[in-house]
């Protein structure tokens, strides 16, 4: 809940941002398994190798599809292994 709080916050301080809201962190090689973002809080349960979620960051960082948005990340074997790059470039921003 707090967590929120802090979204919340932010969305409303008027800086640029990129909200990634990652599930359990795994202490394992990146890379292995495909990636994948959505929107809208869908929760859930979920694991992501800690070198995966640096790359996702690292590549909102660096692109203005990202601004203003927030979206979860979560490994998913069944997706295209660079399919998220795509759904990076399709977040909708915060409203």
């Amino acid at each position: 809940m707090w967590r929120y709080v802090g979204e919340d916050y932010l969305q409303r301080s008027g800086l640029w941002y990129a909200v990634v809201r990652p599930p359990q962190l795994l202490d394992e090689p990146g890379f292995v398994k495909s990636v994948r973002l959505q929107q809208g809080n869908p929760g859930g349960p979920g694991q992501i190798p800690r070198e995966d979620l640096a790359a996702v960051m690292i590549e909102a960082m660096t692109s203005f599809h990202s601004l203003n948005t927030t979206f979860e990340i979560v490994s998913d074997p069944s997706h295209p292994a660079i399919a998220w790059r795509t759904e990076l470039l399709e977040l909708e921003a915060d409203k």
